[in-house]
């Protein structure tokens, strides 16, 4: 009974059906685990669902970058947007739910790596670059509202396994190099001690590149290691891993820009720097009488930097065509510059004076504008001085009660992020008779602690560089009470420091029982209690003295609406049912019902009010209470597989109750959270795959519809249908924002031998609606130069492998081999640059009938745009690894 329990926990903790661009000859485990720990386990034609599951050797045979790259090639209804800009930073979407590496990014997915959960307590954030790829023994994608799989799970949970010196026996080295200076060095070995009571397992990895942007270039360093014991009931391994980071995801661009050179950037930089110690025990131990008692105790601590050089959007104008902010006093053309027919020094005002009469008469202005005319025919808008900038900036953020937040002509924001998470779980595993009917059940509970500390600033500065793609010099000057700097006659203050401390208890249960050898009922549930403490580090004092027009720092003119604190309670019971029939082994059909939930985060609760709307996530007030977003989903579908043919269909239907939206005006501007009503996501997914003679082949086919189901106005300057305020209206039945309706996955591979294959996968996606455009009616012309939507695209990439002996393997693979230009989503925003790359900078001439002095004053202008997340062009890498000490069960199907 002990080995049966052994085999049956070792199976829970792995993987099902095998992913399709997998090996199809491969045989298929059939028992899963249904929570998130490892336990008894339950048969996959019980389980009322389409779970999709991978082995690690699939991960590692299919060449990808990280667990989200392979999920986005080859899982169903999986899809990215890289908004940040980086490889390692993605926005993985499945069935229009998202998790995300960036703060405020509204999560929908739980992710959890041997029964912790890995989305952060501070946002929900999922991290990519702290998960060890080569360390994941195997992985699971739950769809739908599970419960069992806790907060956050409104469309579906990752569970992600690793690998020990038992399963993992061996060592392996792999290097790899690429384009773009992509060079990624890994090892692993694992092993058991000669008494078959310890087991070992050790893995590294140093990713380092430069990126196929500009200014891009990203490094990251993982170790991962596991100490196991076995006794004769009892199971304990204890896992440290470590994870550093210095990520440069530039983010998306104008589509102008990226016409120019898909290469070019916005802004630099926009870093991020993460750093992850993680440290989890589980143990499992046999009852009797086919009973397991399983848990686990956690600790992770993190810490995230960034640093975002950005163009101020205060500056810009408030409606697409017209002109925004002062930028100079004075002339803002460059120095040492000679007008083209005179060769006088333009920017000299004696040299102008020389155009014109002696008695300054209104012809010495016609004669001056003139010569500003030739100068911008000869030289251009590029050759603007707009290091002038510099000293506008500078005297406003000197004088308190002037405008520099409006003035600068650009932000550098910066945050610090320090987070510690503990957490324990217990749960019992058993197999027995229910009604004298087979049955198996799961009762359990945890406790999740964090604390967390985030401090956030906004140093105001001027761009570098009338050309795109420029940075932001800072002068030392911030938005804060200090500094009190005004917009609009309100104090520019941006800056956080907030303590924040989350408590979550839950219980949950499941029960699978088999009414007939062929009908199966499984039902379970999960409570879940958050409270979240606010606590705000700051004293907001400030006043505004009248007289002298400027703001003053009073310790008694405390000011409540700036206070962050505050306690936030979210409790509730989600529920789920199944049923599956399966007449045969080779067949099963499934129905369910099933509901999750998710607390509003502290950068959520802290951006919520319409009249502090925050720049994210470099911007907090305290705000009025978010509800807790509810999902509710039913899926159906059946799925088989028999003589090297598999396949699947599904249909899902998911409404969330009280969905959080985040409701942004520009490509990066103000905003805030709120409850939103109701949305829908609503959709078919069907999968292929077959294997005939050498070739093995497949694909899978997702249709989502995911729509608003609720009226709201929101901002939207740069939407063409916006009314004179700026906003939009949502109504129901409006398509929600970067999710494209069709998703269409290809593969096909070729054996020539056991030691050379070749492989084609594609990826084609329709068009999508970009952020800004909730109510689908934004239009081209005019000042508003694109249209509403990121254009569809398909992608094929090619693969090799190579074996000339059992310990050696060569590969290659191309990703986008014909060298596509295709962007994965976008937003829409004023774009203060021309078409040709260089700031459109507005004059306002203002001249004297009687004076020699003519002061023009260059202004902030921008034209409505598409800001493109740009996929990556061909991308191409070889390596090549060598396996030694043993058969390295990873590469194996486990029996």
């Amino acid at each position: 009974m002990r080995k049966l329990l052994k085999v049956n926990l070792l199976a829970a903790s792995l993987l099902s059906v095998t992913s399709f661009a997998a090996d199809l000859t491969t045989s298929k485990i059939n028992v899963i685990s249904t929570t998130p720990l490892p336990g008894i386990g339950v048969s996959l034609d019980k389980i009322p669902s389409n779970v999709q599951v991978v082995k690690g050797s699939d991960i590692q045979k299919s060449q990808s970058l990280d667990l989200s790259n392979y999920m986005n090639q080859n899982l169903i209804g999986v899809n990215i947007n890289e908004m940040q800009g980086n490889p390692l930073q993605a926005d993985i979407s499945y069935r229009g739910f998202t998790a995300s590496p960036l703060l405020g990014t509204p999560q929908g997915l739980s992710v959890y790596m041997d029964g912790v959960r890995m989305n952060q307590p501070f946002g929900d954030v999922v991290s990519w670059d702290l998960i060890p790829k080569n360390a994941i023994y195997g992985m699971q994608l739950m769809p739908g509202s599970n419960p069992l799989f806790g907060l956050n799970t409104l469309g579906g949970a990752i569970s992600v396994q690793t690998k020990d010196g038992r399963n993992s026996p061996g060592g392996a080295i792999q290097e790899t190099l690429g384009s773009y200076g992509r060079n990624i060095s890994e090892f692993e070995y694992g092993g058991v001690s000669k008494d078959n009571s310890v087991d070992y397992f050790i893995a590294g990895t140093y990713f380092d590149e430069n990126g196929w942007r500009k200014q891009s270039e990203s490094d990251n360093k993982q170790l991962f290691t596991k100490l196991g014991w076995q006794g004769e009931k009892t199971d304990l391994k204890l896992t440290y891993a470590y994870s550093k980071s210095d990520l440069n995801g530039n983010g998306v661009s104008p589509s102008s820009l990226l016409a120019l050179n898909r290469a070019n950037v916005y802004t630099y930089p926009d870093n991020t720097k993460n750093e992850s110690h993680f440290l989890n025990l589980t143990g499992s131990h046999d009852l009797g009488n086919e009973k397991i008692l399983s848990g686990n105790a956690y600790y992770r601590h993190l810490k995230s930097k960034t640093y975002n050089a950005d163009i101020n959007d205060e500056a810009l104008p408030e409606t697409p065509g017209t002109l925004g902010q002062t930028m100079s006093s004075s002339s803002p053309y460059s120095t040492k510059r000679k007008d083209p027919d005179t060769g006088l020094d333009l920017a000299d005002a004696a040299a102008f004076d020389a155009l014109s009469p002696a008695n300054q008469t209104i012809s010495s202005n016609t004669a001056r504008a003139s010569s500003q005319a030739k100068y911008r025919a000869a030289y251009g808008d590029s050759l603007y001085k707009f290091s002038e900038n510099k000293a506008s900036c500078v005297s406003n953020a000197n004088t308190p009660g002037d405008e520099p937040g409006e003035k600068c002509s650009g932000i550098i924001n910066r945050t610090n992020n320090k987070q510690n998470n503990v957490g324990v779980q217990l749960q019992l595993s058993a197999n027995n008779k229910l009604f004298d009917k087979n049955n198996t059940y799961t009762i359990g509970g945890g406790a999740d602690f964090s604390k967390s500390h985030f401090s956030q600033s906004a140093e105001y500065g001027y761009l570098d560089s009338a050309l795109a793609g420029g940075t932001v010099i800072g002068i030392g000057k911030y938005a804060d009470e200090v500094t009190r700097g005004v917009i609009d006659g309100a104090l520019d203050d941006r800056s956080a420091v907030l303590k924040s401390k989350t408590r979550t208890w839950s219980a949950f249960a499941t029960d699978t029982l088999s009414l007939t050898d062929t009908l199966h009922l499984s039902a379970s549930g999960r409570y879940n209690y958050t409270k979240i403490e606010n606590r705000d580090q700051q004293i907001h004092h400030t006043s505004f003295d009248a007289v002298n027009n400027v703001w003053i720092f009073n310790a008694n003119a405390n000011n409540q609406l700036a206070s962050l604190s505050g306690d936030h309670i979210y409790a509730r019971f989600n529920p789920a049912v199944g049923l599956n029939f399966s007449p045969n082994k080779t067949f099963t059909s499934y129905a369910g019902y099933n509901e999750g939930s998710r607390a509003a985060t502290s950068i959520e609760l802290g951006c919520a009010n319409p009249d502090f709307p925050c720049r994210l996530p470099n911007a907090m007030a305290g705000d009025p209470h978010l509800k807790q977003v509810v999902a509710k989903t039913f899926e159906a579908g059946f799925r088989g597989n028999a003589n090297d043919f598999s396949y699947s269909v599904g249909i899902f239907n998911t409404r969330n109750i009280n969905d959080i939206l985040f409701v942004a005006s520009t490509a990066t501007g103000n905003g805030y959270f709120k409850n939103f009503g109701e949305t829908q996501r609503r959709g078919v997914e069907t999968s292929l795959g077959t294997q005939l003679g050498a070739f093995s082949l497949g694909g899978n086919y997702t249709y989502l519809d995911a729509t608003y189901e609720s009226k709201e106005t929101i901002n939207g300057a740069a939407n063409s249908s916006a009314d004179a305020n700026g906003n939009i209206q949502i109504n129901p039945g409006n398509h929600m924002t970067l999710a494209p309706k069709n998703n269409l996955k290809l593969f096909l591979t070729y054996r020539f031998n056991d030691k050379f294959n070749i492989g084609l996968d594609s990826i084609t996606r329709s068009s999508s609606y970009l952020r800004g455009n909730e109510n689908n009616q934004h239009q081209a012309g005019g000042n508003f130069r694109d249209g509403g939507k990121s254009a569809g695209y398909t992608v094929l990439n090619l693969s090799a492998s190579f074996k000339p002996k059992s310990d050696w393997t060569f590969f290659g693979r191309v990703n986008n081999l014909f060298d596509r230009d295709y962007s994965s989503g976008g937003v829409l925003g004023i774009n203060p640059y021309n078409t040709s790359g260089q700031l459109a900078l507005g004059e306002f001439t203002s001249c004297s009938t009687t004076s020699a002095n003519c002061s023009t004053v260059g202004k902030m202008q921008g034209s409505s745009e598409a800001f493109l997340a740009p996929g990556a062009p061909r991308t191409a890498w070889i390596g090549i690894r060598w396996e030694f000490g043993g058969a390295k069960k990873s590469s194996e199907t486990t029996e």
